[in-house]
Formats: C-alpha cells, structure tokens, sequence
C-alpha cells in the first residue's frame, strides 16, 4: 500500500547516544533551509544499505525524480535509486558541493513501482 496505510510515527528509530564518540565519522543531515535552497530534481543521490541478506552496506546511485509527491500529508522526495529489498530505513546522500562533502536528504522508506511492466 502507499503512504495512507503506513505508520509514519513507527517507521524509524533514532538514537541519541549519552556521550559524544571521538574519532568516528557521522552521517550529517543537511538543513531543511539548504533543503530547500539547494535540492534539484535530477541531483545526483547515493543510497547506502545494508540489504536482507548482506553483511557490507551496498552504495546505489541514482538521481531525484520528484520534490512533489505526497502520501497521506507526507511530503515524500522521489529518487530513482534502486533499493534492495530489505533496504528499508537506509540513508540517502546528496554531495553538497558548497560545503563539500554528503549530507543525509531522505531515508528509503518504500517503493513505488508505477511505470513498471
């Protein structure tokens, strides 16, 4: 089903750790201004998961197909990045080249398969 079906508020757990790790790379989320400001369709995306069945994350790339979809009053960016079943809840980058280095935009979150056979 699409988005009127889901549970938005269920689909993904954050986590907020007690002390700050030193020396570990961290995924940065770009701000909803440079979102807004910055984010094009056909931009170039990376998704990054870890697929049923894998032990490495899987990188694909794709590009944004879409700023203008819309489920059950979710606005839902629209990439065409292949994901892995399983791929559920992984990040999806856009290179920021005025601060030079990738930012999460999006989590896949489900599958849209119009325009397929």
């Amino acid at each position: 089903q699409y988005g009127d079906k889901w549970d938005f508020q269920g689909d993904i757990a954050l986590l907020k750790l007690r002390s700050a790790v030193q020396g570990s790379g961290a995924a940065l989320v770009m701000r909803h201004d440079h979102f807004e400001n910055e984010v094009r369709v056909l931009d170039e995306v990376v998704m990054v998961g870890c697929p049923d069945g894998s032990n490495l994350p899987l990188p694909t790339t794709g590009h944004i197909a879409s700023l203008t979809e819309e489920r059950a009053g979710v606005g839902l960016l629209l990439s065409q990045v292949f994901g892995n079943p399983g791929s559920s809840g992984s990040a999806v980058y856009r290179y920021s080249p005025e601060r030079e280095r990738y930012e999460v935009i999006a989590l896949h979150s489900m599958t849209d398969s119009r325009g397929s056979p």
